[in-house]
């Protein structure tokens, strides 16, 4: 590739790192800004007798406060639950018939017991629950509710009862519909959050979606005109659903009423992107731990998970569900002593109790935008001339030529030329490459009050600027950790053992690292904005960016192959094929299906039992822990590889490159966990570049040493 190229390519990069970096301190200011954390004790554990069922004395949630605990989140409560609490009395249809016979509901023989609609009757104990219970079934079941009876002579009042029917009897019975507005008036006057849970039961009929979160949202409007009610915030911790439609009765109510939405972390809700915006992205990263899973952990991996997910993905409120019953862990000393460490837990770890809140709008300039696609673009020609101008040396550094075309044969000026040629026109597209790149934030800046307009125009089939910003960080992730084991990693290789081998090799790799490094921040710059930083939207093709860039330096290597390319191909589907290939092969294949299955925070492979520990501890000793993939496996794996390669052994110096690029693939995707602080990304990053590096080098002199005994003992 012509020197003029490269370095017009080269300087772009630096510009399009600059304007990652500085989006990576904006990134890094926002989230040092907000290092307030809520924990939420459960409403079911105040609901229990030794937590004072329900009415627990003021001395005892102050004992909460003390501990930590600055919120109560609270869940609805279905009808059994009322039941149980003797809110209401249940009766079936059966139930009131027999009542019918005995004459409390009027003349029995002017209304047969068959005349009675089949259903629940709900008898409620006060005219408070009463109205809480009508209000709350009448966005779903309308006049229904009231039932057609005559109640002469009888001890019931006709507004005292109300009616489900048969139809929606089991659904209805055992939904948390009722919000408990006595008692989160009264952890209120205590000086306690309240922290409503918005639960979804699986067996929720679908057209009961939208109704269901209807029924919640009033009950919550209702609570805060009606009542001294201090919350500020909603949570979804329940398992597949759909958010509120942002134009639905229940959305408007969360818009208007200024609520947070609580957004739980690995819940796979569905709508939260439509939701987000609507509310102004006033989002609350969410964690819990269910009841099971309590068990499982124990008090210590739970409060140590707990810290991971503040420190480690903003998450900002801490759902504190209660132990399994009869667990002893559960009791209330026990749960106050189990809140009070994870509370100290936080605290030293640089975070402060208080009201959770969300974080405020980011979105990166179009001009900063333009920059950093711009950049990854430079990176995509930059690997492009090395393929397509594949008889330059891959370099960045200037070099002087002398032309002597009095000397050169008139086949070989001819070759020449058209290699300059070559060089023109691939100059020219790299040049419209980036421009193109520059100017497609700025254009659709532009464009974005036309579209609306638009209707079915051409304007309108235009990919989404956001298909833009994924395609370029997609991009970007195949392109930076190929070019950085290309241009640092395999130069590194080609020196000779008795001439600084060592110190090019760890030249080299530091080079790539922060190459990969240099390109990741740029990627992460793209996907800088809050809707990312939040986890609302995430990086797309994760599995893609894992398996990519080998194929591309795969195709690499063929290509410098002196025969070229079609030959090389041509020569491997004729080999001879060997049991020695086939378990190579298998050796490979297997590795590679491992590697793909075990990425992702639920990954197909389940992790052993050892190596969780193992990542406690690093976490522990760490902070910010470093991948397995980079320091245990690629790092050292490329400089014991090449310890190997001055031997001269056939494929070595390919495994090198092909570790050497895995390391550098975890890096790159290290930054684009976009909900992952900055800073620890960065620190965990340095942290298994260095111990990379040192197990790498004591491998290296380790085979070198082994390699010269072996060397004298044949000489």
């Amino acid at each position: 590739m012509g020197t003029g190229v490269r370095w017009f390519l080269s300087l772009l990069l630096v510009i399009a790192v600059a304007a990652g970096g500085w989006t990576a301190y904006q990134r890094y200011a926002l989230e040092r800004s907000n290092r307030q954390f809520e924990l939420a004790v459960d409403s079911r554990l105040l609901f229990r007798e030794d937590f004072g069922g329900g009415k627990i004395p003021a001395d005892g949630l102050q004992e909460l406060k003390e501990a930590g605990c600055t919120a109560v989140a609270v869940n609805p409560l279905t009808l059994m639950e009322l039941e149980t609490l003797g809110e209401v009395t249940l009766l079936d249809t059966a139930g009131l018939q027999r009542l019918q016979a005995l004459g409390l509901l009027g003349n029995e023989k002017e209304r047969g017991p068959e005349m009675l609609p089949q259903g629940i009757y709900i008898l409620p104990t006060g005219n408070n629950i009463y109205e809480e219970i009508r209000l709350a079934l009448y966005p779903l079941l309308g006049d229904q509710i009231v039932p057609r009876l005559n109640f002469e002579a009888t001890g019931f009042s006709e507004t005292r009862l109300l009616f489900i029917p048969m139809r929606h009897a089991l659904t209805l019975k055992e939904l948390p519909l009722f919000l408990p507005r006595e008692q989160m008036l009264y952890w209120s006057r205590e000086g306690l959050q309240v922290i409503p849970l918005f639960h979804a039961p699986s067996r929720l009929p679908p057209d009961f979606n939208e109704k269901y979160w209807e029924i919640l949202a009033i009950q919550l409007m209702e609570a805060e005109n009606h009542g001294n009610i201090n919350m500020k915030a909603v949570a979804f911790p329940s398992g597949n659903f759909t958010y509120p439609l942002p134009n639905s009765r229940a959305g408007e109510m969360i818009r208007d009423g200024g609520f947070a939405l609580g957004a739980v972390e690995f819940i796979p809700g569905k709508g939260l992107k439509d939701l987000a915006p609507h509310l102004d992205y006033r989002v609350i990263r969410t964690h819990q731990i269910t009841v099971a899973e309590m068990g499982q952990l124990g008090e210590l991996r739970s409060r140590e998970r707990f810290v991971r997910a503040v420190q480690e993905r903003k998450v900002r409120l801490l759902l504190l569900q209660p132990f399994p019953e009869l667990d002893p862990r559960g009791e209330f000393t026990a749960y106050l002593g189990f809140i009070k460490n994870l509370n100290s837990d936080l605290v030293a770890s640089g975070y402060f109790p208080g009201e959770a809140s969300p974080f405020p709008i980011f979105l990166v300039p179009a001009a900063v935008q333009s920059l950093q696609i711009a950049g990854a673009a430079a990176a995509a020609a930059l690997l492009a001339g090395l393929f397509i101008l594949k008889n330059k040396k891959p370099s960045l550094k200037r070099k002087k030529i002398k032309r002597t075309y009095e000397i050169i044969p008139k086949a070989q000026r001819r070759n020449a030329r058209l290699d300059v040629q070559k060089e023109k026109i691939f100059f020219g597209f790299s040049i419209c490459l980036v421009l193109g790149a520059l100017a497609l934030p700025l254009f659709y800046l532009l464009l974005e009050p036309v579209l609306p307009a638009a209707g079915a125009s051409v304007l309108s089939r235009l990919p989404s600027y956001e298909f833009l910003q994924k395609g370029a960080a997609l991009l970007a992730s195949f392109v930076f950790p190929t070019l950085g084991t290309i241009l640092f990693l395999g130069p590194s290789l080609q020196k000779s053992a008795e001439n600084g081998y060592l110190k090019e090799i760890i030249k080299g790799f530091l080079a790539a690292a922060l190459f990969s490094t240099g390109g990741a921040i740029i990627a992460s710059g793209i996907l800088g904005d809050t809707r990312y930083f939040l986890n609302i939207e995430a990086f797309a093709g994760v599995k893609l960016s894992q398996f990519v860039p080998f194929i591309l330096l795969g195709l690499y290597i063929l290509l410098q192959k002196r025969q070229g390319l079609k030959r090389e191909m041509s020569g491997l589907l004729d080999m001879q094929v060997k049991v020695k290939h086939l378990i190579v092969i298998s050796l490979v294949v297997g590795g590679l299906l491992v590697y793909l299955m075990r990425g992702g925070n639920f990954p197909a492979l389940p992790v052993s039992e050892l190596e969780m520990a193992l990542r406690r501890y690093l976490e522990i000793i760490f902070v910010a822990r470093p991948r397995f993939k980079e320091f245990l496996i690629g790092y050292p794996g490329f400089f014991l590889m090449s310890a190997l390669v001055p031997a001269g052994i056939k494929g070595v110096k390919t495994m090198a490159l092909f570790l050497g690029l895995l390391g550098q693939i975890s890096l790159f995707n290290t930054f684009m966990h976009l909900h992952r602080p900055v800073g620890l990304s960065l620190l965990g990053t340095v942290y298994g570049i260095i111990v990379g590096l040192i197990l790498g080098m004591l491998l290296y002199l380790i085979i070198a040493k082994v390699a010269a005994t072996r060397k004298i003992a044949n000489s």
